[in-house]
């Protein structure tokens, strides 16, 4: 047997740098041997394992959300979180998000389609505003994107920002839209999109391909079903008319290119002030030949005749923005607080039956009747963001020792315009809470009434046996078959047996017999028959009444004149 020759150099057990030299990898425990013989490593088969791998392998990422970092299942190893999640991938996020720091938020594109768009490498804003548009379908592809396609992403990310593109106030209503179709309308100006937009949604609602929640159905929108002989026809009246652009413009653009073309506001407001917009109408319907027929109504109605609408589409646009809605039915002009958007109006518009606006849109929403406007339009947000639900769930809540079951549907009508401090924008759960709280507060006002009255209740049983009156050492001494009703309970009682009123506090004889005015004595002659005495302070008799307040019988007044001629003697 060769004996076996010890290496020079060998100091007892080896240390982790000779492993690593010699091996590559420490195999001083068992642990570790099993994982250089990829014999202990387990597979990722959740994302909570992943997430887990990934901060054990990267420090950075201990302090990361777990939702920004299971968008990597199945798409990145976690070994690649060490180069990447300190500041590549969270500034990237920041940068796409609106609301960063709350990942759930409905402004917030889905972490997963950032993620996507990042390891593509398309910029941020545009994944921000087109979402799964910018991405495409295989979200695992990692290839650079080319030139020609993100200049087609940049060009539609510019149409869905634009305030005339159809959406919500959280995010544009991309459903229905091809990509190239978008990327047409960004290369538009902003009014020639706008003139495109609403002349190809109104051909999509007349053939049917809009849902009641405005959203297209059918095959995606492509290029050539644009409305582009609106566009030309637009084009040549703004080419024609510098007022026309002005009409099909809003905002600060509207304002800049009305002074551009010779308009001088008449106060130093913005249009969103009313007088500032009625100042504009009028300057755009100076010259109009429709603006003497229209009576009064000439300059809203003209800044839409400008942008081509015909007539019949004007009735159903035209929405004024300082005065309530106004309809025409059977019984006349009628008036109304809801106000319909300009979208909603041509809905209601083409709807065949005869509704207020008001009726027509309880019955388009499914939304319950409320009398404040701007409650019914904050309902109708809540329906189109679809958080509905979040109003007919049932709640506990424990006010003042006492648990409550309730809904926030039992009380939307308690709801005011100053519970929605951001308009109808106001989350479910920030509106309600003003309403739980002044509900709460009425709640704990009601239990402290009742605790207070339970108070007063017992302090006034307390007090019935309290003495409220002595016999006075002036009068003569009580007679056999006469007492003194020197306490409330003593009053009470012999009111009641006596049916009159002596004892109740209403009629103050208590009080009165508290405060020392009078003596109310409980006479029972030698025959049975009762009577109540009440007496002065100069020992005449004040009242003196049987049962139900009827005269007292001849015994009594024999004993009450006893009684009287004591005090005489007395007074001899």
């Amino acid at each position: 047997m060769p004996r076996t020759v010890r290496p020079t150099g060998f100091r007892g057990a080896m240390t982790d740098r000779q492993l690593l030299t010699d091996y590559g990898s420490d195999l001083s425990s068992v642990r570790a041997a099993l994982r250089h013989c990829d014999l202990g490593r387990r597979p990722i088969t959740s994302r909570a394992h992943y997430v887990g791998a990934v901060r054990r392998v990267s420090s950075v990422a201990e302090d990361m959300p777990g939702r920004l970092i299971d968008c990597g299942h199945n798409v990145v190893p976690p070994s690649w979180w060490r180069e990447h999640a300190d500041t590549w991938w969270r500034d990237y996020w920041s940068r796409c998000a609106e609301r960063p720091d709350r990942i759930g938020s409905p402004y917030n594109v889905a972490p997963a389609v950032a993620f996507a768009g990042y390891l593509r490498g398309v910029p941020a804003r545009i994944v921000g505003v087109l979402g799964e548009l910018a991405i495409g379908r295989d979200r695992r592809r990692y290839e650079r994107l080319p030139r020609a396609r993100l200049l087609l992403l940049v060009r539609a990310a510019r149409a869905v920002r634009r305030t005339s593109f159809p959406g919500t106030e959280f995010q544009p209503a991309l459903t229905g839209w091809s990509l190239k179709a978008l990327a047409a309308l960004g290369r538009l100006s902003p009014e020639l999109q706008r003139a495109c937009l609403d002349a190809t949604m109104q051909r999509l609602r007349a053939a049917g391909r809009i849902d009641e929640y405005d959203q297209i159905v059918g095959a995606p929108i492509r290029v050539r079903d644009l409305a582009w002989d609106a566009v030309a026809r637009a084009q040549r009246h703004m080419l024609a008319s510098p007022k026309v652009r002005v009409a099909w413009a809003t905002g600060e653009r509207q304002q800049q290119l009305a002074e551009a073309a010779g308009w001088r506001s008449l106060t130093y407001y913005s249009l969103h002030d009313v007088s500032q917009r009625r100042c504009l109408a009028e300057w755009l319907a100076d010259g109009h030949p429709l603006a003497e027929r229209l009576d009064g109504q000439g300059p809203e109605v003209v800044s839409m005749v400008l942008r081509g609408y015909p007539l019949e589409r004007v009735a159903a646009d035209w929405i004024p923005l300082d005065r309530p809605r106004s309809w025409r039915d059977e019984q006349g002009i009628q008036h109304e607080g809801f106000a319909l958007t300009r979208a909603e109006a041509r809905r209601w518009f083409h709807d065949v039956r005869a509704l207020s606006p008001k009726l027509w849109a309880i019955g388009a929403y499914g939304v319950p009747s409320h009398w404040d406007p701007d409650v019914m339009r904050w309902m109708i947000n809540v329906r189109q963001r679809h958080e509905w639900h979040l109003i007919q769930e049932y709640r506990t809540r424990v006010i003042a020792g006492r648990r409550y079951s309730y809904r926030y549907i039992d009380r939307l009508d308690e709801m005011t315009a100053s519970c929605l401090p951001d308009g109808p924008k106001t989350s479910v759960r920030r509106a309600m809470q003003h309403v739980t709280e002044q509900w709460a507060q009425q709640q704990a006002r009601l239990a402290e009434d009742e605790r207070a009255r339970e108070a007063r209740d017992e302090a006034y049983r307390r007090s019935l046996d309290d003495v409220i009156s002595k016999w006075p050492a002036c009068f003569p001494p009580l007679l056999p078959g006469m007492e003194l009703l020197d306490t409330r309970r003593k009053l009470q009682r012999e009111g009641a047996e006596m049916d009159h009123c002596i004892g109740t506090e209403w009629h103050g004889w208590p009080g009165r017999v508290a405060r020392g005015e009078v003596w109310a004595v409980s006479v029972r002659a030698h025959d049975g028959s009762r009577a109540t005495v009440t007496l002065h302070a100069d020992q005449s008799i004040a009242h003196n009444l049987a049962r139900h307040n009827t005269a007292p019988s001849q015994a009594v007044q024999d004993l009450m004149d006893a009684w009287a001629s004591q005090g005489s003697r007395g007074a001899a």
